[in-house]
């Protein structure tokens, strides 16, 4: 199952000399690709390890029921970062991935290692919170304001995929290769069988998450992952009896922040350019994605509720509620207290993101297709 073929076949091509590419060979670049990659490929080889030690030392993992899930589907700023925190604050009702549990720990030998150290050192006085923090500023710091993250923090589980090496964010590692490898391609017939057999091991990390923290079986797995509306045909093969939940927000409002926050992402592995290279690449994909997620939700019948944008981020309290009635899940006091702190949010919300608007070259490009 692992793509030791792909992953080498991108390995290879790394670089890039032509001037206005983002794989050019400055020096970030060359570490990125002589040293991050490595440190991946190494990471990837001992999980595995022990991903093999569960099945001998946890065998009943197998049988957690992994269908008992919620997924959130949307593309990048569209509101799924805030609906998944919105929910997964209800942690009575719901349990979902942290950012330090897919990234170190994703076999249950792992999590109760890690897990158990961690207990032991906040035991014995060692700074472990305040190490994370000062972590997670040198990290994530230049994505605050655009996608706040944090190593204890709620997150997208995409980077599970890594451990295949068929993450679709080795589109921000390896650009301007999407034709390549396919990752950021809606499912279809030559894609369609792999991508299924990527879910259920994606599906068999989800059990090991729930042998740890769901051990009476009474929690809904909550997820989202902003590649959700390109796979839904293979989400929906593995997760028949799951519920999505489905946010769309007009590509004219979202594209514009996608370009900046994507530009964002890709300079943490790229050659820093003048321009944004991948600005007419990112909105081909958003449109293609759209047109597929709109065909998929047409054509198909599985468990599905839309998600209103603008009610969601005005009375985001009224979403949840309705979200938690139509789960037939129960609010308990402190919940519905939180709720309330999410309303005055969002009442005073003001984002810091700033992004060059859209061209009118480019609005027009987006509304013949879509109109279409």
């Amino acid at each position: 199952m692992i793509d030791f073929k792909l992953l080498f076949k991108l390995w290879l091509r790394g670089f890039s000399f032509k001037k206005d590419s983002l794989r050019r060979p400055t020096f970030k670049r060359i570490l990125i690709v002589f040293f991050v990659i490595p440190i991946i490929i190494i990471h990837v080889f001992i999980t595995h390890i022990f991903l093999i030690l569960d099945h001998v030392f946890f065998p009943s993992f197998k049988s957690k029921n992994a269908d008992k899930a919620v997924f959130i589907v949307g593309f990048p700023r569209s509101g799924t970062s805030f609906l998944l925190n919105l929910l997964a604050n209800n942690t009575q009702n719901f349990t979902t991935f942290r950012l330090w549990e897919m990234v170190f720990t994703p076999s249950i030998i792992q999590k109760i290692f890690y897990i158990s150290t961690y207990k032991l050192l906040t035991k014995i006085g060692f700074p472990v919170k305040p190490l994370i923090q000062r972590l997670d500023r040198l990290i994530f710091g230049r994505l605050e304001g655009l996608h706040d993250m944090g190593l204890m923090e709620f997150e997208e589980d995409e980077v599970l995929f890594m451990y295949l090496f068929q993450s679709s964010y080795w589109m921000f590692i390896f650009p301007e290769l999407e034709d390549e490898h396919g990752l950021v391609a809606p499912d279809n017939l030559q894609n369609i069988n792999k991508r299924i057999k990527n879910i259920h091991f994606y599906k068999l990390l989800i059990k090991r998450h729930l042998y740890v923290f769901d051990k009476e079986n009474q929690k809904y797995f909550l997820s989202k992952n902003p590649f959700y509306p390109i796979k839904l045909q293979g989400m929906t093969t593995v997760f028949p009896q799951s519920n999505y939940l489905i946010i769309q927000r007009p590509l004219e409002k979202i594209a514009p922040s996608v370009i900046s926050f994507v530009n964002h992402i890709y300079l943490y592995f790229c050659t820093k350019q003048t321009n944004n290279p991948m600005r007419e690449a990112t909105i081909d994909f958003l449109i293609e994605w759209s047109l597929f997620l709109d065909q998929f939700k047409e054509k198909s019948n599985f468990l599905m509720m839309n998600i209103d944008f603008k009610e969601l981020t005005r009375h985001p309290s009224n979403q949840a509620k309705e979200i938690h009635e139509y789960l037939a899940c129960s609010i308990h006091a402190d919940y519905e207290k939180f709720l309330d702190t999410q309303d005055e949010f969002s009442k005073n919300y003001v984002s810091k993101h700033r992004y060059d608007p859209l061209t009118k070259d480019e609005l027009k490009r987006i509304e013949l297709v879509i109109s279409d």
